[in-house]
Parts: structure tokens; sequence; C-alpha cells
């Protein structure tokens, strides 16, 4: 009964609003980043978003194509958990022409979303969060945290023994 009681509670705040603040510069960053599993032309609207989901004193992005997903999380002043998606173009258009500094994020009933830092301030409609697919389940147990920077050095160093051949699956035997 305990697994479904928190799918109960999942649902329950995958309704609620979200407001935080944060960094500009860290935002910007994810957004970068999970856009790279975002489908840009979808017929289904939700894949062409970003689930922002606040929570405790952090922001989790996600992007998912139904055949990649790319997750991050990023340190935000929490003032509401809640969840919302937002278009992931509009989202990254809004937040680059901000000022440096820090970003407010509200979402309402209504299904807007506001966008704010200093004078500046955008209006998005935002997309149901139940209706973004979950990412599936890898089955591991383990799970290894790794720098982009070192993850990126350690394929740069690997990347000559990649064929260039597709019918080669291996360069060197």
């Amino acid at each position: 009964m305990g697994e479904r009681t928190s799918k109960l509670e999942s649902k329950i705040r995958r309704d609620a609003q979200l407001n935080i603040i944060c960094d500009k510069t860290l935002l910007s960053a994810a957004i970068d980043g999970v856009s790279k599993a975002v489908t840009l032309r979808s017929t289904i609207p939700v894949l062409e978003g970003i689930l922002l989901k606040a929570e405790g004193f952090q922001l989790t992005l996600t992007g998912y194509d139904l055949e990649m997903g790319i997750v991050t999380t990023i340190d935000a002043n929490v003032k509401e958990p809640g969840e919302v998606v937002l278009n992931a173009k509009l989202l990254s258009s809004m937040v680059s022409r901000m000022p440096s500094g820090q970003i407010n994020i509200q979402s309402a009933e209504n299904g807007k979303t506001t966008i704010q830092s200093g004078v500046a301030q955008f209006e998005i409609q935002s997309m149901n969060p139940t209706d973004f697919p979950e990412l599936p389940n890898t089955g591991a147990e383990e799970t290894l945290n790794i720098k982009t920077g070192v993850l990126r050095d350690m394929i740069e160093r690997t990347l000559y023994a990649v064929s260039q051949d597709e019918e080669k699956t291996c360069a060197y035997r």
C-alpha cells in the first residue's frame, strides 16, 4: 500500500503550482542542456516542453522526446513546490533576454506562468505536467554523478577508437 500512496502523493504534487527564484546563469545552462532531448516539432505538444519540478532547495529540469531523456538539477529558492511544463524554445528565449541575476518563475492555476527578473517580465502558457511522459526506469540501483567537463574529457580521449565505417563495429581488433 505504501507504493500506491506514494503514486497518489506524486500525482497530487504534479498538479501543484510552483514558485521559485534561481540564478539566471544556472537556469540558462540547465535549459540548454535538457533542450537537447526536446522534440522541436511533435504531434504531442508536451514533448516540445521542459518539465520544471521544484521541491526542497532544488529545481529539476527534464527534457524527453520518448527516445532520449536528460535530467538536470540546479539550486533554487523554492517558495512553493510544484511542477509545470513550459515550451523549451520559448523558455530559452525568454530567459536569455532577462538581465543577469535572480529569476522568479511562478505558475498560476489559470495555466499561465510568469517569468520575471528586475523590470523584465514575461508570461507564457504552461502545459499540464501530468501529460509529460515519465522517463523509463532503467532498473539501475546504483547511479554515477559526473561533471560534464570530466565526461567530455573522457569521451574526447577515447574518440579516436570510434569506427567511421558503419559496417565495422570496432575500429581496432
